[in-house]
């Protein structure tokens, strides 16, 4: 099988990173610097490499080097010690940030016309999932760019030679550590002969700043609900005086609310573009919200089925160890629930590994973070089974303003009660959150996501001050 390049401007002047000050970096130089860590990856017996960079440049130069050379990557979530320590037995060596410097210091000869990476190439990602234990995906280069390529025909950019109209940066609030930031993010743009802008962008401020600049004319940006809800609590004029520059938004890690998704396109006069998927499974489908409980159409190639508990199964090419076609009669079983309308329509219901039984009763936690998310004092809320002897729903829910000041007038015991008062309009007590903790923001990923472990630990730090 034919080896796949990257992209067919990588040795030439086009700008293909730009910096924090907004300093542009050509492709010639950085497959330069792609090229050093090849060579240096060669001469080493390693085959198993972790890679992990917070900066999107020196990332993609390390892991497209590394894929260059025949070695296998290892894509951890995060770079935390804890993290790295609990995965030292999967890899052979790493290149962190301190041994990147190190190599693109030294000299090496051969630079390629263009960066081609073979097709069987792999790379392990690391993904907590909802247990907080890490769990190993296999994906092989050629799945990646597969999939970018269907990516690119569903959302064609103009691919001009000229230098000037490349100036539609990709911007992105999530990690490239991750797949969905991986192939979004990184991939695409890098296929394409767009610009990156290199730096994850954390704040709304942030945003703001950057499309106010007059440096550069259009963006793609990438981002999260959790992002994209944070937007809906500044002041949205800014962006909607330079709305024409964000040409495109995408979302995912999650289902984008639909009062999210409207105040969004209101101001920008641009729906956000939902990805629906899992690193295991790859993009499964897409949509934009034009109405309340909007379905979700699967992206080609991709075939949809569910059992009689109305849990999903999935044919696709993106899965670990599948070709390029859906013929085989495998069939993958996901974690969602969903509602089948039609071969390649479906809606949402929930996480199948969210159902529960409190008291012999069934209850989903999507549907009690839904209602809870429909009080016109709660921006976002988690909710969470408390194991022990007697099962207990907990809930972490982030106020807006007037939320905040209703709770310091009201006290806890008080403020509990009202939202009980507003679940019970849909639920019976038994199943309601019997643990509260309220915060001004839930802490979220880069990736807009909060695992479960991670929910478990900050809710069991505080839960016995809360009433």
């Amino acid at each position: 099988m034919k080896n796949y390049v990257v992209s067919q401007w990588s040795n030439s002047d086009r700008n293909a990173f730009f910096d924090k000050a907004l300093q542009p970096t050509s492709f010639a130089h950085w497959l330069t610097l792609v090229n050093k860590v090849k060579q240096y990856a060669l001469l080493q017996p390693a085959q198993i490499w972790l890679v992990s960079h917070s900066n999107s440049f020196y990332f993609s130069v390390a892991w497209l080097g590394l894929l260059a050379a025949g070695k296998t990557t290892l894509l951890p979530p995060n770079s935390q010690h804890e993290t790295l320590l609990e995965l030292e037995s999967n890899y052979d060596k790493r290149l962190l940030k301190g041994e990147l410097e190190s190599i693109l210091n030294q000299d090496f000869l051969n630079t390629p016309e263009e960066l081609a990476i073979e097709p069987n190439a792999q790379c392990l990602f690391f993904t907590s999932g909802s247990s907080g234990k890490p769990k190993c995906v296999v994906k092989n280069f050629s799945q990646l760019m597969v999939e970018v390529q269907q990516i690119n025909q569903l959302w064609p950019a103009n691919q001009s030679l000229s230098n000037t109209d490349s100036n539609e940066v990709y911007l992105s609030t999530v990690s490239h550590q991750h797949i969905y930031g991986l192939l979004f993010r990184l991939l695409w743009p890098l296929y394409i002969g767009k610009p990156i802008y290199t730096p994850l962008i954390e704040y709304p401020e942030v945003l703001e700043t950057l499309v106010q600049s007059n440096t550069l004319d259009r963006y793609t940006l990438i981002s999260s609900p959790a992002f994209i809800q944070r937007l809906q609590d500044i002041d949205l004029n800014c962006l909607t005086q330079q709305q024409h520059k964000i040409t495109r938004l995408f979302s995912s890690g999650g289902p984008l609310s639909f009062s999210a998704a409207q105040q969004v396109t209101c101001s920008l006069k641009n729906s956000p573009l939902e990805i629906f998927g899992s690193t295991e499974t790859g993009g499964i489908a897409y949509r934009t919200q034009q109405q309340e409980h909007e379905s979700w159409q699967t992206f080609p190639n991709i075939s949809i089925r569910c059992d009689e508990h109305q849990r999903m199964s999935i044919k696709s090419p993106y899965l670990p160890n599948e070709s390029n076609n859906t013929k085989t009669e495998n069939w993958y079983l996901c974690d969602d629930r969903i509602e089948q309308i039609s071969e390649h329509h479906f809606r949402l219901l929930s996480r199948a590994d969210r159902v529960i039984k409190i008291e012999e009763k069934r209850i989903s936690l999507n549907e009690l973070e839904n209602q809870l998310q429909k009080h016109s004092f709660i921006v976002s809320a988690k909710t969470l089974l408390i194991p022990g002897k007697r099962k207990q729903i907990a809930a972490l829910i982030q106020l807006n303003s007037q939320g905040q000041l209703a709770l310091k007038k009201q006290g806890k015991l008080a403020f509990n009660r009202l939202l009980r008062a507003h679940m019970m309009n849909k639920f019976e007590a038994i199943v309601l959150p019997r643990k509260w903790r309220y915060t001004d923001q839930i802490p979220y990923n880069e990736q807009g996501k909060l695992s479960q472990q991670a929910l478990l630990d900050l809710i069991k730090n505080k839960i016995s001050k809360q009433p």
